[in-house]
């Protein structure tokens, strides 16, 4: 598998107002929500894993997945590699999907969802992972395992020091 390290291989300009998913997929600059007493944001489009990643659903089953800016703040990233093109990946078993290696800690990627990857984002930058910088694209087998992650706000909640207020809905 490919190792990539963080450098600037991505240098479209963009209009105002879009951003970009580096690679083969454009969508509009996520809405980010700050988590209360932590420096991390957590993008209101996705839905969210235990193991720090988001996933991004798109229609024929398709998701792009990647690290969560809490990771990215947790592990500091400085290396990654990532599961080749027509890897099958189980969420069950808890496949890898990569494996990161930070200043902080090394660590596997832990598949939110089960399918198989159709795509590595030639473009990921190190410094956009939990934003905009997707891993893989990933044909879902099992679609209904959306419905086990995380909202963005419960993700929040869970990363915050000092949630106030009621929980929020956890799917």
């Amino acid at each position: 598998s490919d190792t990539s390290t963080a450098s600037n291989t991505n240098t479209t300009s963009k209009p105002p107002g879009t951003g970009t998913i580096s690679g083969s997929f454009n969508i509009p600059e996520p809405e980010l929500m700050p988590i209360p007493d932590c420096d991390a944001r957590v993008a209101l489009d996705r839905k969210y894993s235990p193991y720090h990643i988001w996933v991004y659903p798109m229609p024929d089953n398709i998701a792009y997945i990647g690290a969560t800016e809490s990771f990215h703040k947790m592990v500091y990233i400085i290396k990654f590699s990532l599961a080749d093109t027509g890897t099958v990946l189980s969420a069950m078993r808890e496949d890898s999907f990569g494996y990161v290696e930070g200043s902080k800690i090394n660590s596997d990627l832990t598949a939110p969802v089960s399918g198989t990857v159709i795509e590595k984002n030639p473009y990921c930058e190190i410094e956009k992972l939990y934003t905009n910088g997707w891993m893989l694209k990933i044909q879902m087998s099992n679609p209904d395992e959306l419905n086990r992650l995380y909202t963005p706000q419960y993700y929040a909640y869970l990363e915050s020091p000092s949630w106030s207020g009621p929980i929020p809905p956890m799917h």
